[in-house]
């Protein structure tokens, strides 16, 4: 197994941290995430001309037909610089459409994403259930010719800017647990949604979304009824894994400002990193780091050689929730009061690492999966 990156992963790298280093500066990310829609669509143009939407959807829909590992290496760089806006719950809705469309949604939603011209997002949590799955309770009930939707949905990412929701529900009141849920794809114009920006810790745009006798047609279910719980199990390690290369990019920058400051900080006629204790901080920061990107792109390579993968892609996420916790935490600590300053760069990766813990599933969830995988 080699982790190493290849020629086109390397180009990959470069060119997008060549992109985002321009348009996505400290000062450029901290402005929008003040305003409502929390992107520029300037950049979401160059971002399209780029390809980066259409990464992982096969060439014969518009994409560039991409593995996940190359998938991880654009969302490492992402994380970097904390990119706000809609890439990540665009990217979680084509991975939906990817496991559950049929062939002619497929053809017609797939060419819509990859040219950046449509914006989705999954919506799965509920007022008081979090993450399970067997406990959702907005429902659909049948019609002659679709559905009637009601329930409430949130932390739905981005569901303000998008043109589609994904959402899953029960159909007809079933209560079986494992055939439960069916995977609807409503648009945001119906009159009948109600989608409410949350106030949140880290800037990031969640929204609560209510459905009311809303009508949604036959054609807009994804795939078949009553398979949701088995398209969602499927999808949501790929979007764990995701996330903790998203935070891995997070990690690493809060690591690189962290050495920076220690050897230009100057305590005592010495520079801080002279310190021990401050060169153990920083040892066990890179300790952390490195273990992150041995279980990310381990995960990542099982998942692009079609390898069974998913308990990999939850121990990448928990250690990921713990190991961006703890470098950012250090990373404050060696800092100082200036860290928490919003004109640093540091303080939107602490403002990040929390939400991104409970991104469609906690460390919690993320264990109970492992152990079912270890026959526990």
């Amino acid at each position: 197994m080699d982790l190493s990156l290849t020629e086109e992963q390397k180009i990959i790298k470069k060119e997008t941290r060549r992109v985002l280093s321009k348009e996505c500066s400290k000062d450029i990310v901290r402005n929008l995430q003040k305003t409502r829609e929390g992107y520029s669509i300037e950049l979401w143009k160059i971002m399209a001309s780029l390809g980066w939407p259409g990464l992982i959807i096969p060439e014969e829909y518009g994409g560039s037909g991409a593995n996940f590992l190359d998938q991880l290496v654009l969302l490492e760089e992402m994380g970097r610089v904390c990119l706000p806006g809609p890439y990540f719950s665009n990217l979680v809705g084509t991975l939906a459409l990817l496991e559950a469309a049929n062939e002619k949604q497929r053809e017609k939603l797939l060419p819509q994403i990859a040219s950046g011209k449509l914006l989705l997002t999954l919506a799965l949590d509920e007022p008081g259930v979090r993450h399970d799955l067997n406990f959702i309770e907005s429902q659909a009930r049948s019609t002659d010719d679709g559905y009637i939707v009601n329930g409430t949905k949130l932390f739905v990412e981005n569901a303000h800017i998008s043109d589609l929701i994904i959402a899953a529900v029960k159909v007809d009141g079933s209560r079986t647990k494992d055939e439960s849920l069916s995977l609807l794809a409503i648009e945001t114009k119906n009159p009948n949604i109600t989608i409410t920006l949350i106030d949140s810790f880290g800037a990031e745009k969640q929204c609560e979304v209510s459905f009311s006798e809303l009508k949604c047609p036959t054609v807009n279910l994804l795939g078949e009824p009553h398979l949701g719980v088995s398209y969602l199990r499927q999808l949501l390690p790929k979007v764990a894994l995701a996330k903790a290369a998203e935070m891995l990019g997070g990690a690493e920058r809060a690591f690189e400002l962290t050495c920076e400051y220690a050897k230009q900080r100057v305590q005592f006629g010495s520079p801080i990193g002279a310190y021990q204790i401050i060169q153990f901080y920083c040892a066990d920061m890179l300790i952390s780091l490195e273990a992150m990107r041995n279980l990310v792109y381990h995960a990542g390579w099982k998942l692009s050689n079609n390898f069974p993968f998913a308990k990999e892609a939850a121990m990448a996420k928990i250690w990921a929730d713990e190991a961006y916790k703890q470098i950012t935490t250090l990373s404050f600590q060696i800092h100082g009061a200036i860290g928490f300053t919003e004109d640093y760069e540091l303080s939107s990766h602490w403002l990040r690492n929390k939400p991104e813990q409970f991104v469609h599933g906690n460390s919690e969830y993320l264990s109970d999966l492992v152990a079912r995988e270890i026959g526990l």
